[in-house]
């Protein structure tokens, strides 16, 4: 709120056609008054919510000490302000008129404004939605790539207390976005990255357009005290101006690549959200046997195809042939599937490649969930250390076997033979951000497939001197692995230690 004072005075300085003696008694105005305690009224949350603003035009008595005598309504904005602002300036203290060396009483002619900007200057600036754009394939970030959020429906969020123009008016003046028309717009940065702040709840329109390649739209579900993270990898459709395009006759052959991403992995039923087990819904991929945690692509031996987290190879890519993936879901950023074409880092596979890539722990504030199924229960926690710090642990174990073998005890059965299976695997990673462009992380992974086939009445079936579980056989499958790595805007480098 803010004020302008016109002053229309009760006298007048000088009249040429009147005599002496009445000029006397209307001495000129010497100091107009000036105010100096000013009190803010009172502006109704249901005015704010409907955008009512304007100016109250009043007319003030200023007494020779300085206060105000009475105040008049001379120009009226709506009647709930126009009280709110009399009442305001009733409470006014000004320095008195000065006329003829005395304090005189005056009439001031005072505009109240009632300006909505004043409320919303309370806006808790916050990042609720970051991102990343990569170009498809090349997995290159795509750098100054233009990001734009508009707002289909301005109703959704009932918890705004100014109307929604003068809320995404006020967004719009924070850090790297900014306001053009009704939508919010921002652009990545060197490392593909961007972030939006304090976008209300509610079901937002995302746009991306970058030159060359193709435009993608996205309806996202903001949510209160929710921060999304979220992955485009867009299609190159062009080449740009200075480059140079070669063509000739390719050789008939075929390179496919499949990538996931979490956000993707999330829409498609069935699968329980195990990004890597979505895998095996894709064509030309088949479940191998229940005792392998392989996959079999495009009719390949399971040896033949290769499984690695953040560039490292690992042994098992699910547990028992399918149920669940060794590494957790949810501490995964994307999912690849190359089943044929790939380039020669991916070693001796000459079946197909799935590669895991992990994610950084969330650096907001502290995360976590505690999940119990039919199958297992599992636990996840990540937050900051510190500023450049930040820390995820996951762990999973099966009870099945636990839960068949106590239940054959409760009710007294002894069956000729107990098959009993269960699996535990944990994820423990630490991120440290060096700068801006470098990012270093460890994570330490491990997983274990047990299934033991129990015999009860077995007879001359092993050795005592051997072992005392004679009448038990079974196999286990065990990895651990660390993986210290580092991650930058041009490269990506990882180094193992592994036992199993």
């Amino acid at each position: 709120m803010s004020a302008v004072i016109c002053l229309s005075f009760s006298g007048t300085s000088q009249a040429a056609d009147k005599p002496d003696s009445l000029n006397d008694t209307l001495p000129p105005i010497e100091k107009i008054p000036v105010l100096k305690a000013f009190v803010k009224a009172d502006y109704p949350a249901a005015m704010v919510k409907k955008g009512v603003e304007g100016t109250v035009v009043l007319d003030l008595v200023v007494s020779d000490s300085g206060r105000v005598d009475s105040v008049a309504v001379v120009k009226g904005l709506q009647p709930v302000l126009d009280s709110a602002a009399a009442k305001a300036a009733a409470r006014f203290t000004f320095s008195p008129a000065i006329a003829g060396g005395k304090p005189v009483a005056v009439l001031l002619q005072y505009a109240y404004r009632f300006i909505l900007d004043s409320v919303v200057t309370a806006v808790e600036e916050y990042a609720n939605l970051k991102g990343h754009l990569y170009e498809r394939g090349t997995r290159s970030p795509l750098q100054n790539a233009t990001v734009m959020v508009s707002f289909p429906d301005t109703l959704s969020d009932t918890t705004l207390t100014v109307p929604f123009s003068a809320y995404l008016k006020k967004i719009g003046s924070f850090g790297s976005q900014s306001l053009s028309g009704k939508s919010l717009i921002t652009t990545t940065d060197s490392l593909g990255a961007f972030e939006l702040k304090s976008l209300p709840a509610c079901t937002v329109l995302v746009k991306i357009v970058v030159p060359d390649f193709e435009i993608v739209t996205d309806h996202l579900a903001i949510k209160h005290g929710e921060a999304s993270d979220v992955i485009y990898r867009l299609q190159r459709v062009s080449s740009g101006d200075n480059e140079i395009v070669v063509y000739g006759k390719a050789e008939k052959k075929e390179v496919a690549q499949r990538t996931l991403t979490l956000n993707e992995v999330r829409k498609i039923p069935g699968l329980g959200g195990d990004a890597v087990k979505v895998v095996q819904a894709l064509p030309g991929v088949a479940r191998s046997a229940f005792s392998s945690g392989s996959i079999i692509v495009r009719g390949s031996g399971t040896g033949d195809s290769h499984f690695y987290v953040d560039g490292v190879t690992i042994p098992v890519l699910f547990h028992f042939g399918g149920i669940k993936s060794t590494y957790n879901s949810d501490a995964l950023e994307s999912v690849d599937l190359y089943p044929g074409g790939f380039g020669t880092r991916y070693g001796n596979a000459i079946g197909g490649v799935v590669e895991l890539t992990g994610r950084k722990a969330k650096t907001d504030r502290l995360h976590g969930y505690l999940d119990a199924n039919l199958f297992d229960a599992s636990f996840l926690v990540e937050g900051p250390v510190t500023d450049k710090i930040s820390f995820l642990v996951s762990g999973r174990r099966s009870y099945i076997a636990d839960a068949l073998t106590l239940g054959l005890k409760l009710v007294g059965v002894k069956l000729p033979f107990t098959i009993a299976p269960y699996y535990w695997d944990y994820i423990a990673r630490m991120d440290y951000n060096i700068s801006k462009t470098q990012h270093a992380y460890v994570t330490l992974f491990g997983s274990q497939d047990k299934l033991d086939v129990i015999v009860t009445q077995a007879r001359g079936v092993g050795s005592s001197e051997v072992s005392s579980d004679k009448n038990q056989i079974g196999t286990q499958t065990t990895f651990n692995l660390g993986i210290a790595g580092m991650r930058s805007a041009t490269c990506t480098r990882a180094r193992r230690c592994s036992g199993s």
